[in-house]
C-alpha cells in the first residue's frame, strides 16, 4: 500500500520551509511529482520523496548545487572599465 505525504509532512521530511518547498517544486526537475487529492490538497508518494532525498545526498557528496537556490543580494553591475563598447 502506498503512503501519501501532504505538503506539511513533506517539508518536515525534507527539513525545508514552505517557500523552499514551492521553489524546489518549480525549479528542480528531480523533485518528486505531486497530485491533487482534493480541491486544495496536494500529496506526494513517500517512495518518491525518499528517492529525492537519495538524489540530494548524491548531489551533496559530489558538491553539486541544489536547483532552486538563487544567489542572495543585488545583481552585480558590469564594471564600466571592463565593459567593451561595440560602437
Amino acid at each position: 500500500m502506498r503512503r501519501l505525504l501532504r505538503d506539511k509532512h513533506l517539508k518536515e521530511k525534507l527539513g525545508v520551509s514552505r517557500s523552499e518547498l514551492l521553489r524546489r517544486r518549480a525549479n528542480d526537475p528531480d523533485f518528486p511529482p505531486s497530485f491533487l487529492i482534493g480541491p486544495n490538497m496536494r500529496a506526494t508518494e513517500e517512495s518518491d520523496a525518499d528517492r529525492y532525498i537519495d538524489i540530494l545526498r548524491v548531489r551533496a557528496t559530489r558538491g553539486l548545487p541544489t536547483p532552486g537556490r538563487r544567489p542572495r543580494g543585488r545583481p552585480r553591475r558590469l564594471d564600466s572599465r571592463t565593459a567593451t563598447n561595440s560602437a
